[in-house]
Order: C-alpha cells, then sequence, then structure tokens
C-alpha cells in the first residue's frame, strides 16, 4: 500500500527535491525554500513541536504527521529520519495526491 508512496519520496530525493533531518528542514524553512514536511509517528514531542514552530515561521509550508516509522523511511530511502522536507511545489503537490489515493493517515 505504501509502496508508490515510498517510491515517489526515493523519486523526490534522487531529484535533490527531498531532504532528511531537522537540520535540513530548519536551513530550507528558513531560506523560504520549504513546501512540505513530513513527519514520522514515531519523533518525539519535542522534535514535532520544533517542526511546528519552523512551519508557524513560514507562510507556505504544510506539515504532515505520516503513520510511517523512521525505519520505513531509512528502508526506503537510505537514511533513518523521522523529518523529511520537500523543496519543490510539484513533487509536494504530488505527495499530497498520493497521500489521498493511498490514504495514508495525516
Amino acid at each position: 500500500m505504501y509502496e508508490s508512496f515510498l517510491s515517489f519520496l526515493g523519486i523526490a530525493r534522487r531529484a535533490g527535491k527531498l531532504h532528511l533531518g531537522f537540520s535540513a528542514s530548519a536551513s530550507y524553512s528558513k531560506r523560504g525554500l520549504a513546501r512540505l514536511i513530513l513527519v514520522c509517528e514515531d519523533i518525539s514531542a519535542n522534535s514535532f513541536k520544533k517542526v511546528g514552530e519552523i512551519a508557524a515561521r513560514s507562510k507556505d509550508l504544510s506539515v504532515i504527521k505520516i503513520k510511517l516509522s523512521k525505519d520505513d523511511i531509512g528502508f526506503a530511502l537510505g537514511k533513518r529520519s523521522g523529518i523529511i522536507t520537500v523543496t519543490d511545489r510539484g513533487f509536494a503537490k504530488n505527495i499530497f495526491k498520493l497521500m489521498s489515493e493511498f490514504e495514508v493517515n495525516l
């Protein structure tokens, strides 16, 4: 079910439009380049709070908690991370579309 979603994340990463980790999230958000932040279900409450604070300072940025673990992301993308930042509007739009098609819990 999530294979297509995870495959698309892999495509976005290979295209250089998807970045992993809190530091990348903070950096791209600060420069106004982040379009979407996906947060895994198993990140700490403190990390989730910090991501929310980053998003509050940016106007065109959505944060979505997904029902995938850091291990799921690590297996699909080659690096274990609980915070995923998308920097391209087109990829962000397609991720929203895939999430609705596969009913990935938001």
